[in-house]
């Protein structure tokens, strides 16, 4: 266990930022792109309403997620740091390691499917943050360790000030 801790230390930087996924962006891109070929065309080459109701939705759809992905890409803000201090988020700001508990890393179902958190509470009420992480640049085993090794960090710098 000591060993896997000196290691994370060497690898993680002093502050990590961590933002929206590009390579996420772009497939969701392509795709939405894709429903908007997929809705011209079936607008020029059927005349039936049922068709042409389903290329203006296809069209809608893929303008819709083009324009959302998009923003996103212009997005260059970090949705998560964390360093030794604590964890700042584009929903709650910053909040110090003192005021930080039950912080987890968790895979939450939704309708069929799963999705990847970041939970903790913080704060005199134990206000709970949920943050999803499945389209932002950090895979779910890299943010438990990260999580965990500022938290030790954290402790680290509080000894050695007292």
């Amino acid at each position: 266990m000591e060993t896997n801790h000196i290691q994370n230390e060497i690898d993680l930087p002093e502050k990590t930022e961590i933002r929206y996924s590009t390579s996420t962006n772009n497939l969701l891109l392509a795709v939405s792109l894709g429903f908007m070929v997929a809705g011209v065309y079936l607008l020029k080459s059927y005349t039936d309403k049922v068709y042409m109701f389903f290329g203006f939705f296809l069209v809608f759809l893929g303008a819709h997620r083009t324009f959302k992905n998009w923003k996103r890409m212009r997005d260059k803000s970090p949705k998560i740091v964390i360093d030794d201090k604590g964890i700042a988020t584009f929903n709650s700001g910053f909040n110090s390691w003192e005021n930080i508990s039950n912080e987890e890393v968790v895979m939450e179902m939704v309708g069929r499917s799963s999705k990847a958190c970041l939970k903790y509470n913080f704060g005199a009420a134990a206000t709970c943050e949920k943050i999803l992480i499945d389209e932002l640049d950090v895979s779910f085993k890299d943010l438990e360790a990260m999580l965990q090794e500022y938290r030790i960090r954290n402790k680290n710098l509080t000894k050695s000030e007292n």
